[in-house]
């Protein structure tokens, strides 16, 4: 009868092959992001970023990208994407690919700076967390965020060891297009900075190196500041300030809010009361081994881990960026899966085995209960073919110049899906009327919250467009309501007979 081999017996052909399994890993995160991004249609805020892509001098170009309350190099991004492919899988397949590939960034960094063990760990957390992997799935500017990150940490890392200023300068480059990209990557300047000052009372380190590390902070100041004055009227509301939950409540004792919100962000990489709490015991181990052990840059390690989450949280303690269980945590999550890796090498005493068998067991089941929790698209509850159909539906049995009632979120994705590819989402206030793909299309408010909002906006539509009593108002939701207790009003505005869910088009 054959040996059944142990996990002692499998460390070193496993250990061998780590960088075979750390690829395998990354190629399953991107089939992952793929397939979902493969099933469903782009959602409203997915269609409102390809649209503003839409512009072709760069002046125009940059003013539309700074209606959206990010920085705009995604929108950049979309806009060269277009020259070659204008569908939702082709575009999609590049967050996809950034997002995957952050995994093999932090498991080079961790490689080199600490051990197989945790550079594996980092991979499968990042490259296959099911929130990261639906993330990826969509036109999100997070995805390049988390990559840039990974890779800003990994040539910080190797410039101070290895003295070099290109490496630091490739660092700089990372540093600054991940600011470009998304406004959470302020936790990785931070964090970057007290690693760098950390690191440069331990060792010397080359003057050219210093050079080359304080202009790529002026660039980033210089940036932050000329983002500032350019996009103010887009933050002037505040980055997401609609996630009430992601910001102190009135009263609430910044302690209890730190631990609250913290707890969120570790929710959504790992669902759940009881894998959240494990995985901060987890982070809290490696930060404590990071910081205890002795070689040299270590210590430097904890700091780097730790800042980033103390940055978050006075950010969202002042009004300027949600902190909790959101896809707005960005580039924390390269910092949790690091500090994951670390307290799982100290752990299992930075054996292998231990690490690929048991995410060989468990992320199965991480999926089965993360699919739960994600609160984005998916193609089971968004399939493509429903908005296709919607469409087909609104051109055959709606003549042309007919009226459409729909509302903010949905605007885009009708314009999208109904061929104007290059139309530019309306810059009036709610409510407003204009000419989209020869219809009337009146958008009233953010999202319907009930049938009697669809009646109420139908019966105001009519008066200001002075519609005879027999003309049919055609009404379009895109399935996206995010009225607080609502949720998708699909069920029951197919209770009225207005049209196939999820996709609502009818007289």
């Amino acid at each position: 009868m054959p040996k059944i081999p142990s996990v002692a017996d499998l460390e070193q052909p496993l250990a061998a092959r780590k960088n075979a399994i750390a690829l395998g890993v990354v190629a399953l995160g991107f089939a992952l992001r793929a397939g979902a991004a493969s099933v469903s249609y782009l959602n409203p805020d997915e269609a409102f970023q390809v649209l503003l892509a839409s512009p072709d001098t760069m002046r125009e170009l940059y003013a539309s990208a700074i209606r959206w309350p990010q920085p705009p190099l995604f929108v950049a991004l979309l806009h060269a994407a277009r020259q070659f492919v204008d569908g939702e899988l082709g575009l999609r397949l590049l967050p996809a690919a950034a997002g995957a590939a952050s995994a093999w960034a932090a498991y080079r960094w961790l490689l080199k700076s600490w051990s197989s063990a945790a550079a594996l760990t980092a991979a499968v957390v990042l490259a296959l967390a099911p929130n990261l992997v639906y993330l990826g799935a969509e036109l999100r500017a997070q995805n390049f965020a988390l990559l840039l990150a990974a890779w800003s940490l990994y040539w910080l890392d190797s410039a101070v060891e290895q003295g070099s200023a290109r490496r630091m300068a490739a660092f700089a480059s990372c540093q600054w297009l991940a600011i470009l990209s998304d406004y959470s990557a302020g936790f990785l300047f931070i964090a970057a900075g007290g690693y760098f000052i950390l690191r440069i009372r331990e060792k010397s380190i080359a003057n050219e190196v210093r050079m080359v590390w304080e202009f790529g902070q002026m660039a980033v100041v210089i940036t932050y500041s000329f983002l500032f004055a350019t996009q103010w009227q887009t933050l002037s509301g505040g980055i997401a300030r609609w996630l009430t939950e992601a910001y102190p409540r009135v009263g609430e004792n910044p302690a209890s809010f730190a631990a609250r919100a913290t707890g969120g962000q570790f929710a959504y990489l790992f669902p759940g009361v009881a894998a959240a709490v494990l995985a901060m015991l987890v982070f809290g181990w490696g930060l404590f081994s990071a910081w205890r052990m002795p070689p040299r840059g270590r210590r430097a390690k904890a700091v780097v881990l730790g800042l980033p989450f103390l940055a978050a949280w006075l950010a969202a303690m002042g009004g300027m960026h949600p902190y909790g269980r959101s896809r707005y945590g960005g580039v924390l999550a390269v910092f949790i899966a690091v500090g994951l890796g670390i307290g799982i090498d100290r752990l299992f005493r930075a054996r292998v085995a231990p690490v690929v068998l048991g995410a060989f067991f468990l992320v199965p089941a991480w999926h089965v209960g993360g699919l739960r929790g994600y609160d984005g698209a998916t193609g089971r509850e968004y399939p493509r073919q429903a908005i296709r159909d919607a469409v087909s539906f609104l051109r055959e049995n709606a003549p042309s110049g007919s009226p459409i009632l729909t509302e903010g979120e949905s605007r885009s994705v009708l314009a999208w899906y109904l061929g104007e590819r290059d139309w530019l989402p309306e810059l009036k206030p709610l409510p407003s009327e204009e000419a989209l793909a020869n219809y009337r299309v009146f958008a009233t408010r953010f999202s319907f919250a009930s049938p009697a909002d669809v009646a109420a906006d139908a019966a105001t539509f009519r008066k200001q467009a002075g519609l005879e009593p027999e003309t049919p108002v055609w009404v379009f939701d895109a399935g996206y309501t995010t009225a607080a207790g609502d949720g998708n009003l699909g069920p029951r505005l197919a209770a009225y007979r207005l049209a196939p869910a999820p996709v609502k088009s009818s007289p």
